[in-house]
């Protein structure tokens, strides 16, 4: 079993189909995303989420992160250089 130390309250998890992978960072989400990507090529943007998981005292919030975010974030990535 794998564990995932959660810090500053926040994780994210990735949902390709019936599949899903826990990150604890949006960038490392978009770097993944776009390896996942590269593999298969028959993806659809449907079989696609990104979801954030905020933990509150009490309470968990999750949220599904916008595409238009996510594609913002690829492109930061890409001009930054941390992804090909």
């Amino acid at each position: 079993m794998t564990a995932l130390k959660v810090d500053k309250n926040r994780f994210y998890v990735l949902r390709i189909g019936k599949d899903n992978w826990v990150y604890a960072s949006e960038d490392e989400v978009m770097k993944d995303l776009v390896e996942k990507i590269r593999l298969n090529d028959d993806l659809e943007s449907e079989d696609v989420r990104v979801i954030k998981v905020t933990i509150l005292k009490r309470n968990w919030r999750i949220q599904e992160v916008p595409w238009s975010r996510a594609i913002l974030d690829l492109i930061r990535l890409s001009k930054a250089g941390n992804v090909e």
